[in-house]
């Protein structure tokens, strides 16, 4: 997401994050990816699905939160990325993000960085 300030656009980005043990990661990558596409970091001896819920619609966070349900995940959260050139900007956090943090139970992590 862009927001656009006086002298350049801010960055915002929103991704959800699944921590999973090398033993669970393959059958939860094979039912995750009939849902959403995802990227994959390795940390350690587990591996972090990365999902980006930006510009995920309604439907597609209820098809995520009925995963996180099924498959009981525990190690889970949301990221907010922000980069920007104004040290007092801000931004109203997306409700259908506000809904599915709810819903699936899961922790806000932030980053500022400004550029």
């Amino acid at each position: 997401m862009k927001i656009k300030r006086d002298n350049d656009d801010d960055e915002v980005m929103f991704l959800f994050r699944i921590k999973v043990t090398a033993k669970r990661y393959d059958i939860i990558c094979s039912s995750l990816r009939k849902i959403t596409s995802f990227e994959v970091n390795t940390n350690g001896s587990f591996k972090v699905i990365i999902v980006d819920i930006e510009n995920k619609n309604i439907e597609e966070l209820n098809a995520i939160i009925n995963f996180v349900v099924e498959f009981n995940l525990q190690n889970i959260d949301i990221f907010c990325g922000i980069t920007s050139s104004y040290d007092l900007g801000g931004f109203t956090f997306p409700n259908h993000l506000i809904y599915f943090a709810g819903k699936i139970n899961s922790e806000i992590q932030f980053s500022y960085v400004i550029s």
